[in-house]
């Protein structure tokens, strides 16, 4: 294999004149078949089109309802014959659990109010130094972060006398 320099490759054929090797002319024909394929089976696959337009339903006869939910009936608000638009409430459904959700939520109501009083009690204790808190229950938790709140108070008062002495 010789070497060439610049000044020689710069008018020479030599990358022109060879012949590319026989895997480079299967991948050329492959690639061609491939995208020639692609072509025709895409003019054959069935393709949706999306119509939008406007327009009136007429039923003639009888049309039966279904609901997405059951429950019981609670309000009818058209009677039957009557026209319905677009988007009209026709009649309104109760799945009973109305009741079991009131409840439990009244229950959440409840704990958030317990858990405010604890917060009153709690920061009362905060303002007056002084440990309002029970050490147990929902309060225990409390408790101990007034305690430690306390204790870092009388350790600051006690440093800062010191220093005063000291001085």
């Amino acid at each position: 294999m010789k070497l060439y320099n610049k000044s020689e490759l710069r008018y020479s054929r030599i990358f022109f004149d060879k012949k590319p090797p026989a895997y480079a002319f299967v991948l050329i024909i492959s690639t061609a078949l491939i995208l020639v394929g692609a072509l025709i089976g895409a003019a054959y696959i069935p393709k949706n089109y999306i119509v939008k337009a406007g327009g009136n339903a007429v039923i003639t006869g009888t049309e039966f309802l279904s609901a997405v939910a059951s429950g019981k009936v609670v309000t009818m608000h058209k009677s039957e014959g009557e026209a319905v638009k677009s988007g009209e409430l026709i009649l309104s459904l109760s799945s009973g659990q109305e009741g079991l959700q009131a409840d439990s939520l009244n229950k959440q109501l409840e704990k958030l109010h317990a858990k405010e009083a604890i917060f009153q009690k709690f920061e009362q204790s905060l303002n007056e130094k002084v440990n309002h808190m029970a050490n147990s229950g929902e309060e225990q938790e409390y408790y101990g972060k007034v305690e430690y709140y306390l204790s870092q108070l009388t350790s600051e008062s006690y440093n800062s006398d010191s220093q005063y002495s000291k001085l």
